[in-house]
């Protein structure tokens, strides 16, 4: 059994660096979890976006979808800053207002 949580773990490991941690097509977001399980969220039911240090959380009405930004290049970081800002929320539920 650790044998194959280690396996799954080594394998999740190199297609982060060899795969895309993000992607974003048409209103989604999707990435993998920690055992390879692809998780998608459409933007368009984000009502909330936290930031912490670096990190994004986006926030529905019933998940949250993590982001560690560290594992995004900086060109892919600033076209995912530009489709964040083109969400439609509040300006105290977005990390990108101006005070």
């Amino acid at each position: 059994m650790q044998l194959l949580f280690g396996l799954l773990f080594i394998s999740y490991f190199l297609y982060g660096l060899w795969g895309q941690y993000l992607t974003i097509q048409s209103n989604t977001i999707g990435k993998l979890n920690s055992f390879g399980i692809p998780i998608k969220m459409n933007l368009s039911d984000v009502i909330w976006i936290k930031k912490f240090n670096k990190d994004y959380t986006l926030i529905t009405e019933d998940k949250e979808f993590k982001i560690k930004t560290d594992w995004i290049e900086k060109s892919s970081l600033l076209k995912l800053n530009n489709v964040l800002q083109q969400l439609d929320l509040p300006v105290d539920k977005t990390p990108f207002h101006s005070k």
